[in-house]
């Protein structure tokens, strides 16, 4: 654990052999919540009641797992909404997933164009240049 002070785990909450790193901002588990063996969490994270972090899944911060969910692979600034499965390899960011969703194996999202240029799209009466994503 780095900034043990921020990290807050329900009683019945099942965490094994995982790293968490709350220097970023606070990460809470729920009640009933499995975090898997190799898991690497970094806060601002809440994992909901029964939610499942699967082996070697890395978490990053301003993410959200709601109820129920199956989580693997990589997951940033995402929000994944009660129920909801992504349980295999394959990359979710920057992303709202609502109820009872389910990615496949190797599903994954991209938050930029592949040829990092600006998205435009034509709405009815203008047409909106949204720029583009900031690489850090």
């Amino acid at each position: 654990m780095i900034a043990a002070e921020n990290i807050f785990i329900e009683e019945g909450a099942l965490v094994r052999h995982a790293i968490l790193n709350a220097e970023e901002g606070p990460i809470f588990i729920a009640r009933n919540a499995q975090v898997m063996e190799g898991v690497c969490l970094r806060g601002p994270l809440y994992i909901g009641e029964k939610a499942v972090v699967k082996m070697g899944a890395t978490i990053y911060g301003a993410t959200t797992i709601g109820p129920g969910c199956v989580i693997g692979g990589e997951v940033k600034n995402a929000v994944f909404f009660a129920n909801s499965n992504k349980g295999h390899d394959g990359y979710i960011g920057d992303s709202v997933i609502g109820e009872w969703c389910n990615f496949g194996a190797g599903t994954s999202s991209s938050n930029m164009k592949n040829n990092i240029g600006n998205v435009d799209y034509q709405l009815v009466d203008t047409f909106l240049v949204t720029g583009q994503k900031r690489v850090e």
